[in-house]
C-alpha cells in the first residue's frame, strides 16, 4: 500500500513541477501515518464498551479500512447471543447474515466505497432484543450505524472460511508445521535459502556439540524451573530441525533419537501442576506447543502408544488455557479483549489446533471457536497502523512470542499474517521508533530497554520474507550503526531462530523504501502516538515523541496521556522517569506509571490520571506538517477525571529545532499547576520561567513564553526506589516542574524548547489573548493557538493546512524540513 503512494507521490511531483493540472483520486492518497487522524462520532448504544476491557467495535466509526475486507466486531455481553449484521454500500443493503460469533470477516473483497454498519441481538428464538442503552432507543435492536470506506489501495486479504481453514490443515502432510513444497505437498529442505542454511549451520553445530550428553539431561527433571523447561524446549527444537533439514541421514536419524529423549522429558511434566495453566498460563502453552510441534515432526517415529500418551499430554495442556480464554466468563477474549496474554496464548492453542487436526476431537472445538476471532485480531493493543500502545518494548515482545505461532498457522491453514495491516506496519513503527541513535524504546513498561539485536532481528526477518519496505533499511541502519559501534556482526537471535530458518518468501516481495526517502514525522492513530525526528536518517538526530491514547492506563502502559519525550544525539534529554524494575512494584506503581514521572500535566502537588484504568483515554485530535512546521494535537480531557474538563496539549515543531508546547486546562475548581519535566542530568541556568536541560551532547533550553506567574521546583531520585534488575543498577534522575503561583480554575501555557540551545530565545515572544488563545512570534514563523486549533504564517504568508497537510517528500525543500544538527551531511 505505501508502494502505491510513494509512486504516486513522484507521478505528482514531476507534474507540478511541470505546470501540469493533476486529478488526485482520494482512494490513492490515504496514509495513515500522515494524514490527519480521523475522529469517530461520540456514540453511545449497545455495543459501546461498558469496561475499558471489553472489545472495541470495528471498524471503529469513520475509519478508512487497510484491509480488504476488514474485519467487524463488537462487544457481547456476558449473556449469549445470536447476531444479525447489516452492511450497507452508499445507503443501499450491501450484505446481511446471522452469526453466533462477536467478529466475523466476509470471505471475499469489498467494493470500494462508503458504508455503515450495525449490528443486533437475537434471542433464543431469533426475535430481535430492543437497544435500551441508546440516547435514542432502536425498537428493532440496531446498533447505531457507524461509517467506514474501503478504499482501492487497500491491503487484499484472502481469508479462507473457518471449516476450509481447519479440512485444509488436516489434509496437510506431515511436518504440517512447515512450509510446503507445492509441487510434492511436503516441506522440502532443497527450497531452503542460502540465509535459511546460515541460521541451520548454527543450530546444527550446537546440536552436534550437546548431542553426546542427551541421554543424561533428559532424564532429568525440570521441577518445574523455568530455565530449565526453556532450556529443554530449545534443545528438542534444535533436534527437531536437525531431524528435518541435515543432508546425511545418520545425524538425521541421531537426532529423531534425541528429539525423542527430549520428547519423554517434556511429557513427564505433570500439566496441571506448577507448569500448568494455573501455576504459569505462557509457560504452560509453550510448553504445549512445542509438544505438538514434536508429535507433528515425529508422529511416523512413535508407536501408538506415545501418539496416545503425547495427544493426551497437549489435550491437558491446552484445554484449560481454551476454557478460560474462551468460556470463562471472567476471561473470554469475545468480551474481554484486553488482555495481555490471552491472545498470544489463544494464537498458540490455534496453531496446536491445526497441528492436532484429524488426531484429537478437542482439536476441532479449539480451532472452530478460536480461528475466527485470532483470524481478525491479530493484536488488541493496536490497529492496522502496527503500533502498539503498550510501547515497543512489549511490542516486539509480543511479535517474538506470536511469529511461530503465525508461521504454524500460515502453513496449515493459509491464513496470510505477514499480509495483514498489522504485522506489515508493525515494521514502520520499529522504523519510526527505533532507529539506530534512538536512547529508549517509546512509551510504556520497559520503555528505558534498548534491544537493537533483538529490533535487528525482527527487521531481518520482515527482510528474508520479502516484506522489507521499512524494514530493509532498518536492518541495514542497525546493522551498520551496531557494526561500527562493537566491531561485530548482529549476533542471531535465539527466540527467533525457527521463524528464520523455516520461513516463506512473498511471491510479490515489497520494494525497500529509503530512510532519506520517508517524511521524518508521523503519527499512529489507533494508539494515539506521534513522532517528530529532525532527520530520522541520522544517529545524531532529535527526536520528539507525543502521545494521546485511547487505550488508557491499562495494563503495561502509563498514566501520560499528552505527554512528551525529546532525545538528542543518542542521550535522553526530556525523558519518562522511573524504571520498569518489576510490575506493580512499589517504585512501578508509586512513580514510573503516575502522571507525574512523566512530562504531562499535574496539579495540586501531583496529582493527574488514575492508573491501571482503560478508561483514562486521551486521543490524537490532528496532525498536519506544512512548510517544515508540523502540528501534533491531543486531548486528554476523559483521562483526568477529579473535575477536570478540558487538557488539550498542542505540539509545534519548526526548523532550526524549535519545539513550541501549548497547554489548555480547565477544572471545575481553581488548580495550582504544574507543568512536569525530568532529565538525566541536573538542571541549569534555571530561573522561574526558564531552564537549560543537558545529557553528553545533548541539550535544549526550555523556556516558558505565557502563562500565569510561575515558581520552579527540582528534585532528584524517587519516592520509591528501584530495583536492580538484571544487573542493572538503576541511576537518580531529576525532576522539575513550573508551577503556578496562584490557584485558577484554568491553565493556559506556551512553552518553547529550542534543541541545541542553552539561553534565551530573543526573537520569540507569545501573549495570552483570552478564553483559551494564544498568539505567538518565533523567528520567522507567526501564529495563534485557539483551543489546540494552531493558525500558522511563514514570513507573514499565512499556511493553509488544507493544501499541503500531507504534501510528498519531493514537493519540500529538505533544509525546511531536516535539522541536520550534525551526523550525516
Amino acid at each position: 500500500m505505501r508502494l502505491r503512494l510513494r509512486l504516486l507521490h513522484l507521478a505528482i511531483g514531476t507534474a507540478l513541477s511541470a505546470g501540469l493540472a493533476v486529478p488526485v483520486a482520494a482512494d490513492d492518497w490515504y496514509d495513515p501515518h500522515q494524514n490527519p487522524p480521523t475522529l469517530p462520532r461520540s456514540l453511545q448504544d449497545w455495543i459501546t464498551p461498558q469496561g475499558g476491557k471489553e472489545m472495541r467495535e470495528m471498524p471503529e466509526d469513520n475509519l478508512v479500512a487497510l484491509e480488504n475486507p476488514p474485519a467487524f466486531g463488537w462487544r457481547s455481553g456476558q449473556d449469549r447471543y445470536s447476531f444479525e449484521v447489516l452492511i450497507a454500500r452508499d445507503g443501499a443493503r450491501y450484505m446481511q447474515f446471522v452469526t453466533q460469533a462477536t467478529a466475523f470477516r466476509p470471505d471475499r473483497p469489498m467494493e470500494p466505497g462508503r458504508y455503515t454498519w450495525r449490528v443486533r441481538r437475537l434471542d433464543s428464538y431469533g426475535r430481535p432484543l430492543p437497544d435500551e442503552s441508546s440516547r435514542v432507543a432502536d425498537p428493532e435492536g440496531w446498533s447505531t450505524p457507524r461509517v467506514f470506506e474501503v478504499r482501492q489501495n487497500g491491503i487484499a486479504l484472502s481469508v479462507p472460511p473457518v471449516w476450509d481453514a481447519f479440512d485444509r490443515a488436516k489434509a496437510r502432510k506431515r511436518p504440517r508445521s512447515l512450509p510446503a513444497d507445492p509441487a510434492s505437498g511436503r516441506f522440502n529442505p532443497a527450497r531452503l535459502t542460502q540465509a535459511q542454511w546460515q541460521v541451520f549451520e548454527t543450530v546444527a553445530r550446537r546440536f552436534v556439540k550437546e548431542a553426546p550428553e542427551a541421554d543424561a539431561f533428559a532424564r532429568r527433571r525440570s521441577n518445574g524451573s523455568r530455565s530449565a523447561l526453556r532450556q529443554i524446549m530449545r534443545r528438542i527444537n534444535d533436534a527437531l530441525a536437525v531431524a528435518t533439514v541435515h543432508r546425511q541421514k545418520a545425524v538425521r536419524q541421531q537426532a529423531t533419537k534425541v528429539a525423542l529423549l527430549y520428547l519423554d522429558n517434556l511429557i513427564g511434566e505433570n500439566p496441571l501442576g506448577r507448569t500448568g495453566h494455573d501455576g504459569n498460563d505462557l509457560l504452560n502453552i509453550r510448553l504445549a506447543k512445542t509438544v505438538a510441534r514434536a508429535y507433528d515432526i515425529l508422529k511416523s517415529d512413535m508407536d501408538r502408544q506415545t501418539q496416545l500418551r503425547v495427544r493426551r499430554h497437549v489435550e491437558d495442556r491446552t484445554q484449560p488455557a481454551f476454557d478460560y480464554f474462551m468460556l470463562n466468563d471472567h476471561g473470554n477474549l469475545e468480551q474481554f479483549a484486553l488482555s495481555s496474554h490471552g491472545f498470544q496464548i489463544m494464537t498458540h492453542v490455534l496453531a496446536i489446533a491445526a497441528l492436532l487436526s484429524g488426531d484429537s476431537d478437542r482439536a476441532r472445538l479449539w480451532f472452530r471457536d478460536s480461528y475466527p476471532l485470532i483470524s481478525m485480531i491479530v493484536t488488541p493493543w493496536g490497529g492496522g497502523d502496527g503500533g502498539y500502545s503498550n510501547g515497543v518494548n512489549y511490542g516486539v515482545w509480543e511479535f517474538v512470542n506470536h511469529v511461530d505461532s503465525w508461521d504454524v498457522i500460515h502453513n496449515t491453514t493459509g491464513f496470510p499474517y505477514f499480509d495483514t495491516a498489522w504485522v506489515r506496519n508493525f515494521a514502520e513503527f520499529l522504523t519510526y521508533f527505533a532507529p539506530p541513535g534512538v536512547a529508549y524504546a517509546g512509551f510504556g513498561d520497559g520503555g528505558e530497554n534498548l534491544r537493537p539485536e533483538l529490533w535487528s532481528e525482527v527487521a531481518r526477518l520482515y527482510s528474508e520474507r520479502g516484506r522489507g519496505a521499512f524494514a530493509d533499511p532498518l536492518l541495514e541502519s542497525w546493522q551498520t550503526h551496531l557494526e561500527a559501534r562493537t566491531g561485530t556482526a548482529v549476533p542471531l537471535t535465539n527466540a527467533l531462530l525457527w521463524p528464520r530458518l523455516f520461513s516463506d518468501h512473498s511471491d510479490s516481495p515489497d520494494r525497500a523504501q529509503q530512510l532519506d526517502a520517508i517524511p521524518d514525522a508521523a503519527i499512529f492513530p489507533d494508539i494515539g502516538w506521534g513522532v517528530i525526528h529532525t532527520d530520522i536518517s541520522d544517529p545524531e538526530r532529535y527526536s520528539i515523541l507525543f502521545k494521546s491514547s485511547q487505550f488508557g492506563s491499562f495494563s503495561h502502559s502509563h498514566a501520560d496521556q499528552n505527554a512528551f519525550t525529546i532525545m538528542g544525539r543518542g542521550h535522553p534529554l526530556l525523558l519518562d522517569s522511573g524504571y520498569y524494575d518489576d510490575y506493580r512494584s512499589k517504585h512501578h506503581d508509586g512513580w514510573t506509571r503516575r502522571t507525574r514521572a512523566h512530562n504531562a500535566i499535574t496539579f495540586d502537588g501531583g496529582k493527574g490520571q488514575p492508573i491501571d484504568d482503560p478508561g483514562a483515554k486521551g486521543r490524537l485530535l490532528g496532525y498536519w506538517r506544512c512548510g517544515g512546521a508540523v502540528v501534533m494535537r491531543g486531548d486528554a480531557s476523559g483521562a483526568y477525571g477529579q473535575g477536570i474538563s478540558r487538557a488539550l496539549r498542542t505540539l509545534i515543531s519548526l526548523p532550526g529545532g524549535r519545539v513550541l508546547v501549548a497547554d489548555r486546562m480547565v477544572a471545575d475548581s481553581a488548580r495550582k499547576w504544574e507543568w512536569n519535566f525530568h532529565a538525566a542530568e541536573p538542571l541549569s541556568n534555571a530561573d522561574q520561567d526558564f531552564a537549560v536541560v543537558q545529557n553528553g551532547a545533548s541539550r535544549a533550553a526550555i523556556q516558558v513564553l505565557a502563562g500565569p506567574e510561575l515558581t520552579l521546583a527540582q528534585s532528584k531520585g524517587f519516592p520509591f526506589p528501584a530495583k536492580t534488575k538484571n544487573g542493572i543498577v538503576p541511576v537518580d534522575q531529576f525532576h522539575a516542574a513550573f508551577t503556578s503561583r496562584q490557584a485558577a480554575p484554568s491553565l493556559d501555557m506556551l512553552t518553547l524548547i529550542d534543541l541545541d540551545r542553552d539561553r534565551r530565545a530573543t526573537d520569540a515572544t507569545a501573549r495570552l489573548t483570552g478564553n483559551g488563545r494564544i498568539s505567538f512570534t518565533v523567528g520567522r514563523y507567526t501564529g495563534s493557538i485557539d483551543n489546540g486549533e494552531v493558525s500558522l504564517s511563514i514570513d507573514g504568508v499565512a499556511v493553509d493546512p488544507s493544501a499541503c497537510a500531507v504534501p510528498p517528500p519531493q514537493q519540500v525543500a529538505p533544509q525546511t524540513v531536516k535539522l541536520r544538527l550534525g551526523g550525516r551531511k
